[in-house]
């Protein structure tokens, strides 16, 4: 009977269970017991969902590290671990949604009001299931900071950056690996390449929005 009565509640909009953090229950004289945000975990978690769904946070360990920065900004000294970025990013309850897939509830609109838009509900789960891809390399090098945004002049594949040894020292050059492009292995002096880059990016203006 205890079961029923907590389905049937989930099925109406409402959490019966300790809610995630974030949120928590208050006594409201319309609905009983609703969730409401809890600052500043709810503005922390809004950046965070944002700034991942539009690809400005790129990866699981970028937005682990973006979370736990505003959490020492606000002197928070609480853990985070992968699996629990994950969790927060895909938490329905933060978008004003519901589900309990053991009890085999759908997912829903909730009663109370998510502190995040749900449409980035649905953009999280598209690239949680790989409809969209954000490209980010695990080798990135800040010694070659425009590798990857600089492409061959002949195939047109990005250029890769390296050090090249000489006869007294190593020079930093950037160059083409791709198999049989006819620039293979010609290199760039870092120097030369990264200071016309320089002077290209100097020329472009974003849009005032931007």
């Amino acid at each position: 009977q205890v079961i029923q009565k907590m389905k049937a509640r989930i099925e109406r909009g409402y959490w019966p269970f300790n809610p995630p953090i974030g949120l928590e229950n208050r006594q409201d004289s319309v609905h009983g017991r609703i969730l409401v945000p809890v600052e500043p975990f709810a503005t922390i978690f809004s950046e965070a969902i944002v700034k991942f769904s539009k690809g400005l946070l790129r990866t699981l360990e970028e937005t682990q590290k973006f979370i736990i920065s505003r959490y020492k900004k606000h002197g928070i000294k609480r853990k985070l671990s992968i699996n629990g970025t994950r969790l927060i990013l895909s938490q329905p309850l933060y978008y004003g949604l519901i589900k309990y897939e053991p009890w085999e509830v759908p997912l829903a609109e909730a009663q109370h009001k998510g502190f995040v838009d749900k449409s980035y509900y649905f953009k999280i789960q598209d690239i949680f299931s790989k409809k969209t891809k954000y490209g980010s390399r695990r080798d990135i090098n800040p010694y070659f900071p425009i590798r990857g945004l600089v492409n061959c002049a002949s195939c047109g594949r990005p250029l890769t950056g390296s050090w090249n040894k000489g006869r007294t020292k190593k020079y930093a050059n950037y160059s083409c690996k791709t198999k049989n492009c006819p620039l293979r292995y010609k290199v760039i002096a870092k120097d030369k390449v990264e200071g016309d880059f320089s002077d290209l990016l100097r020329t472009v203006k974003p849009q005032k929005e931007a």
